[in-house]
């Protein structure tokens, strides 16, 4: 049976019933006994970052509160000179990794280690 309109992120008890002539029988609680609707996690928080040199950053972060229902896989940190990150895409300045990695260096050509 599909059900519909479940709240994203509510935990939700299912269970089923037969029905004949005679009535009702006693309910079965399907398995998993809870589902949640897995939805994407929060954002990291308190993100940090500091010069290593002139050409390196450090980017520290927490990991999100909420995690949507499912574990933390891959982090994606992304770099650019303008506050939209506008360019990211035709600079390439981003990298992706596995989680639970909660640091991540990022080496910055010279002529644009004024960030």
């Amino acid at each position: 049976a599909n059900i519909a309109g479940l709240v994203q992120g509510t935990q939700y008890q299912v269970r089923v019933k037969a029905h004949n002539a005679e009535g009702y029988s006693y309910p079965v609680v399907a398995a998993p006994g809870y589902l949640s609707p897995k939805v994407a996690s929060s954002a990291p928080f308190n993100g940090t970052f500091f010069a290593l040199s002139t050409t390196q950053l450090k980017l520290v972060w927490q990991t999100p509160l909420n995690l949507g229902g499912a574990p933390i896989q891959r982090y994606r940190v992304e770099w650019d000179l303008s506050p939209d990150f506008k360019n990211v895409d035709s600079t390439g300045s981003r990298a992706e990794f596995d989680a639970p990695q909660n640091c991540y260096d990022i080496n910055l050509p010279a002529a644009s280690s004024h960030l």
